[in-house]
C-alpha cells in the first residue's frame, strides 16, 4: 500500500495532493509487521512510514492522509482517508515520517 499527504480533504479521488520538491508517495508492505491486528477498532502503523527529503522549496502545509493500493499513477483506490491531528509544513531539507503506531485509522 502507499501513503500520501494532502493540503485539503483528498476525496476518493486523491485531490490535493502533495506534489515536487522531492515529494512523493511511500510504499508500505500490507503485512502483519506493518499493519498490526487492529485494537479496539483502530489499526496503527508498526513501522515508521518515513517520506523523502524536501528538496528545492517547502512542501505546502500537509493537513490530511491517504493509504492507497496503487503509487499515485493513477490516484488508485483509497483504503484510508482522514485528516492529520497536527497539519505540518515540510521545509527544505526536512522529512515528514510517522513514528510507529501515529498513523491511526479506524476500521467499519
Amino acid at each position: 500500500v502507499y501513503v500520501s499527504l494532502h493540503s485539503a480533504d483528498p476525496g476518493e479521488t486523491g485531490a490535493n495532493e502533495l506534489s515536487g520538491n522531492g515529494y512523493g508517495r511511500v510504499a508500505v508492505t500490507n503485512d502483519a509487521t506493518s499493519w498490526p491486528a487492529a485494537s479496539g477498532g483502530v489499526k496503527s502503523n508498526g513501522v515508521a512510514i518515513t517520506f523523502g527529503a524536501a528538496t528545492g522549496a517547502d512542501w505546502a502545509e500537509a493537513t490530511h492522509f491517504g493509504i492507497w493500493d496503487d503509487d499515485g499513477s493513477p490516484a488508485g483506490n483509497p483504503l484510508y482517508l482522514g485528516a492529520l491531528a497536527i497539519a505540518k509544513t515540510v521545509q527544505v531539507g526536512d522529512v515528514a515520517t510517522f513514528a510507529i503506531g501515529e498513523l491511526d485509522v479506524t476500521e467499519d
